[in-house]
């Protein structure tokens, strides 16, 4: 939120100062004697700042008076403070003590005379310019591999952005992925106890009706009759789960909710017709079908729901996202 550059001499000032004459870390020197203007070598690196608020977004000139001493201007021209590289520089007294004004230079490397533009951007201004600036493009179609790139004049500092960007994504959909899997589990907290109620009271009326049918076994062809409806039965179950939670946040419309309803209305078609094949057996082994089918369906469903539950409670504990940085910039 703090730009420092060189004032350049206009049309042709940045093309001359950004040419690599000269040994690194040596000031070149000014055409024409214009030395108020930056010709190539010159850093200025503000760490730190703080103006009135009228002073915000508008360009202050900062002058370099020799052995990284400075003095700052207002937005119209006057000085205001003076001070020296790597020492906090400060003016006048807020109502709580506080300067009314202060910057930290880190380092100044300059001609004595040389000027400088400081502004200190609000945070919406930043925040604009960032997303300006900033490019996002998916490495080959449906890959998931996402390119940032951002433009602009300093390499170290737009290498820190973009690494500052990936790390806060990084640890937004680690923490977005907790949440959700909290309120996730609080719905499966709510719902495993009435399941587990509900496989007892199967399992219960199943062995009763066992014990009084002893010699009752189901055939080959009705085994496989019986785990084809609670493959779609336990299917069914959980995507009416899934509706029952989705419900909490979206609306009946939203197409998420269609979807599930319509593949909910295909595997009941596939139930009706198996279960219309379930007429044509002898009543005993009906009931026998049934009650076992009521466990089994039960039973896959409270089991799914205990490990699903175990892992939300491992994704919840913060330590697991689904995206990795492959490269920092």
């Amino acid at each position: 939120d703090i730009e420092a550059e060189p004032r350049y001499l206009p049309l042709f000032g940045r093309a001359v100062g950004a040419r690599p004459d000269g040994a690194p870390g040596e000031l070149a020197d000014p055409w024409f004697g214009l030395d108020r203007y930056a010709w190539g070598g010159e850093v200025l690196t503000v760490k730190r700042m703080k103006v009135p608020p009228e002073w915000v977004g508008k360009p202050l000139r900062l002058v370099a008076l020799g052995g990284g001493r400075f003095k700052l201007h207002d937005p119209d021209g006057n000085p205001v403070l003076s001070g020296a590289a790597g020492e906090l520089a400060a003016m006048g007294k807020e109502g709580d003590g506080s300067p009314i004004a202060e910057i930290f230079v880190q380092e100044l490397r300059a001609r004595p005379g040389t000027e400088f533009v400081v502004v200190r951007k609000s945070y919406l201004q930043t925040v604009e310019d960032l997303r300006n600036a900033l490019a996002i493009s998916e490495q080959g179609k449906g890959t998931g591999i996402l390119q940032l790139s951002l433009e602009g004049r300093h390499p170290a500092e737009i290498a820190g952005i973009l690494n500052a960007i990936a790390r806060t994504y990084l640890r937004q959909n680690v923490e977005r992925r907790s949440a959700q899997a909290e309120e996730s589990l609080r719905f499966l907290d709510d719902q495993l106890p009435k399941l587990k109620a509900e496989l007892e009271a199967a399992e219960e009326a199943f062995n009763a009706f066992r014990k009084k049918n002893e010699s009752l076994d189901l055939s080959v062809e009705t085994e496989g009759l019986l785990k084809r409806i609670v493959d779609v039965e336990t299917e069914i179950s959980n995507l009416q789960l899934k509706r029952t939670q989705m419900g909490q946040s979206f609306a009946s419309q939203h197409p998420s909710m269609i979807a599930l309803n319509n593949q909910i209305g295909e595997l009941s078609s596939i139930k009706r017709d198996l279960e219309s094949r379930v007429t044509d057996l002898p009543d005993t082994q009906q009931e026998i079908l049934r009650l076992q089918r009521e466990v089994e369906v039960k039973n896959s469903l409270y089991t799914g729901l205990l490990n699903k539950a175990q892992e939300l409670r491992i994704i919840r504990a913060g330590t697991l996202g689904n995206v990795r940085i492959i490269d920092e910039a």
